[in-house]
């Protein structure tokens, strides 16, 4: 207990305190009192810095520093008429740091909603004005946009009235035309039959001609490489052996329809045949179609029946070359011939669809051109009709703005006295 401290506040200008000083004496004479001194001047100029809004609410820093000062010189001034009042009137008046306070939070409550209200105020009586003010910018561009619109409605009712006299004229010519360009299309149809027969023959006769091309082909790659080694070892090779030898020249010398008359001996031929794994390419990838005549008729000369008839096998392999190449170049020649027919009767029939398509194009064009007239026609009477709607709108428009701005003249002039004396009554606002 002897550790056991007690603080009691109260504020001595309360009747609460006293009535507890009656009642139980020991709260003054067995205590010790600390006597709070008044608060300096830097003290309540601190104090109301806290307490008061901020600058915004006053209007600059300055008013609001000068108005801590002024509080803070009003509550030392107060406290020496007390003191005086006291001395002269010997009652007692209290002057604490807390009616201080509560004189700074009720004066920037005060003020704050003052001020608030004031604001809200000049906000819409500014809001009115520039309403009014922007309503009659809109009846000036509404009077600006009623002429134009009239404006062009005139322009648009003249420019639908040529029109209309332009449709009858162009809708007859387009119907000229468009009956010209059927009776070619007609015309047409029956050259592309005739054309695609043709070209259908063409066709078939290519296709006949394609098995034996490819069983040639085939026998091409029947050539066997031991065969070719195996001939080129014999030393003193009989002359069909030579006559084979000499045709595969024939055929080897040949370029593009040219011919080059070969060395046809046996020392050529074996330079001919080395090295054997480009003598057998050469051979399986001979160019059919470079083949000249005279040389393919120097080789078939050549070869005989006791060529083939003879038991080597290379020169077997070597004469069924010949042979097969000398067939291949005649299926090749009938070939060429029948697809340059096909290359014909292709060009003409896509000369007559590119006539025929130019045809369509041009029929098209002569009913997109009537159908283009009419819908013209349509859009101009419905944009007509759509202007002269939206000028009436305009009108009815500019005169709902201008009663609208009659009946509201004579408002907007009280709006404006109210806004000046609402900003000069902000300024009294802080005393």
């Amino acid at each position: 207990r002897s550790n056991v401290h007690l603080v009691l506040c109260m504020s001595p200008s309360a009747r609460t305190f006293r009535a507890r000083c009656r009642k139980f004496p020991a709260l003054t004479s067995r205590t010790t009192v600390n006597w709070f001194h008044a608060w300096p001047e830097q003290a309540l100029i601190a104090v109301a810095h806290q307490l008061l809004p901020a600058a915004n609410v006053f209007g600059s820093e300055e008013v609001r520093e000068n108005a801590a000062h002024h509080m803070a010189f009003a509550h030392q001034a107060i406290t020496k008429l007390a003191t005086q009042f006291h001395d002269e009137e010997r009652r007692e008046v209290l002057v604490t740091p807390r009616s201080y306070l509560e004189l700074a939070t009720q004066y920037g409550k005060m003020l704050k909603r003052s001020v608030s209200h004031l604001e809200a105020a000049q906000k819409r009586l500014q809001t009115g004005l520039d309403r009014m003010a922007n309503v009659g910018e809109q009846v000036q561009e509404l009077r600006e946009q009623l002429e134009m619109e009239q404006l062009v409605a005139e322009q648009k009712k003249a420019e639908t009235d040529d029109l209309l006299a332009a449709v009858g004229k162009e809708s007859g010519f387009a119907e000229e035309q468009a009956s010209l360009a059927l009776e070619e299309k007609e015309k047409l149809k029956a050259e592309r039959a005739q054309v695609a027969a043709c070209q259908e023959q063409c066709a078939a006769d290519v296709r006949a001609s394609e098995p034996a091309m490819k069983e040639a082909e085939t026998a091409l790659s029947r050539l066997d490489k031991n065969a070719v080694s195996e001939l080129k070892s014999l030393t003193a090779p009989p002359k069909e052996v030579l006559n084979v030898t000499a045709a595969v020249a024939h055929m080897l010398s040949s370029s593009h329809g040219f011919h080059k008359k070969p060395d046809v001996s046996w020392l050529a031929a074996k330079k001919m045949m080395s090295p054997i794994d480009s003598f057998v390419s050469a051979l399986r990838s001979f160019d059919v179609s470079r083949l000249s005549a005279e040389a393919k008729q120097s080789a078939r000369s050549l070869l005989g029946p006791e060529s083939i008839k003879t038991k080597s096998l290379a020169v077997v392999s070597l004469a069924q070359w010949v042979a097969n190449v000398c067939v291949c170049h005649d299926w090749h020649l009938e070939l060429q011939a029948k697809q340059q027919l096909l290359h014909e009767a292709e060009t003409k029939l896509a000369d007559t669809n590119k006539r025929m398509l130019s045809v369509k194009e041009r029929m098209l064009k002569m009913e997109a051109r009537k159908a283009e007239l009419q819908q013209r026609l349509v859009l101009a009477m419905e944009e007509k009709h759509a202007l002269s709607e939206v000028a009436s709108a305009t009108a009815a428009r500019l005169s709902v703005a201008e009663r609208l701005i009659g009946g509201v003249q004579s408002e907007t002039a009280r709006w404006a006295t109210r806004l000046e004396a609402t900003g000069r009554h902000r300024h009294l606002l802080i005393g």
